[in-house]
């Protein structure tokens, strides 16, 4: 400890501080029960189960968190101790020292439960802490007053109307990067369409590339023609997008690779504020993977979650909360969420 605050003291180089900084964490994460001196990691999470402002012990809830965190970083810790960065690429493969070895020795006697070892207390502190929590009540962060014009979160207000016209400000953006710079429209609005067209949609049918639109003959070709009419009757679209100096024998089109890129900006810029509306206007939304995993189409690794059902568009969101974690079935939780 000493020599670390020496060098931080004396601004010695960063690398120099973290050697020193994992060497001090590997000697707390590495003291075993068994010593006279008692674990300052343990003393540690002690104290911070105790919340001073409020003058009692935080609730499972609100400490198996920080324990997950502790925890969490001791393995990240102990992965660099056992297989420094700088060090992986070149470290020897034979059985006697490979590294997932050298990584397993450290792991089975400092970072497993039933060993004497701070992790071992913590971990199962934790398990314990996930018990008593699993029927606690969540926290009342969110309420609306009885004017309904004002939401407050965590002491922080938000206005109902202003939020309304952010929304309405989010869809006229959209509507004008899709009419203006994707369909090379002069107008910032976009014709109208009849969702009920799509009332037929077969949500049983996975194959790769399939989507709602497929119910319409022919309606990639027709559209290409479409939107080809529409930017040769855009000048400065078709400069963006079209080299005419460059002509081929077949009269085709030779596309720039600038004017390329903008168009594809354009979109990027449009699924943006899509995904902002769909997920603000389309009920409850998704977490952090299924907010910005939207799909219209079939992939191969899955079907679109985006569909047409009785002339509204549906978020149709799928999750289990550890089976990509745990790799065990689990059951999954559907919600479908009208986005328009």
């Amino acid at each position: 400890m000493q020599e670390l605050l020496r060098s931080i003291h004396f601004n010695e180089p960063e690398s120099v501080i973290i050697k020193q900084l994992i060497a001090l964490s590997i000697s707390l994460i590495t003291q075993s029960d068994y010593n006279k001196e008692y674990s300052i990691i343990k003393y540690f999470m002690g104290i911070l189960g105790y919340s001073a402002s409020e003058a009692r012990w935080h609730t499972p809830k609100e400490y198996t968190p920080v324990l997950a965190r502790i925890l969490f970083c001791m393995q990240v810790i102990g992965l660099e101790y056992s297989l420094p960065s700088d060090k992986r690429d070149i470290m020897s493969t034979n059985n006697n020292n490979a590294p997932h070895i050298q990584l397993n020795q450290f792991r089975s006697k400092w970072l497993v439960e039933d060993e004497p070892t701070p992790f071992n207390t913590m971990h199962k502190l934790l398990n314990y802490g996930l018990s008593a929590a699993k029927d606690g009540f969540g926290f009342h962060w969110i309420r609306i007053d009885a004017t309904e014009k004002w939401l407050y979160y965590k002491g922080e207000k938000l206005s109902i109307p202003q939020l309304q016209k952010f929304q309405h400000i989010i869809l006229c953006k959209a509507e004008e990067v899709l009419s203006r710079s994707l369909l090379f429209q002069t107008s910032r609005n976009v014709k109208d369409i009849n969702p009920y067209q799509f009332v037929h949609e077969d949500f049983s049918n996975l194959d790769t590339g399939y989507f709602f639109a497929d119910v319409i003959p022919d309606w990639r070709e027709n559209n290409r023609h479409v939107i080809l009419n529409k930017l040769k009757a855009n000048s400065s679209r078709w400069n963006m997008l079209v080299d005419n100096e460059t002509s081929t024998p077949e009269g085709g089109i030779v596309w720039r690779t600038e004017g390329i890129k903008e168009y594809e900006k354009m979109a990027n810029e449009f699924l943006e504020y899509i995904l902002v509306a769909m997920n603000m206007q389309g009920g409850q939304t998704g977490r952090g993977e299924e907010m910005v995993a939207m799909t219209y189409k079939n992939k191969p690794e899955g079907e679109r979650n985006l569909k047409i059902e009785s002339g509204q568009a549906v978020l149709e969101t799928v999750y289990h909360k550890s089976q990509a974690i745990m790799d065990s079935l689990k059951v999954c939780r559907t919600s479908l969420n009208n986005a328009c």
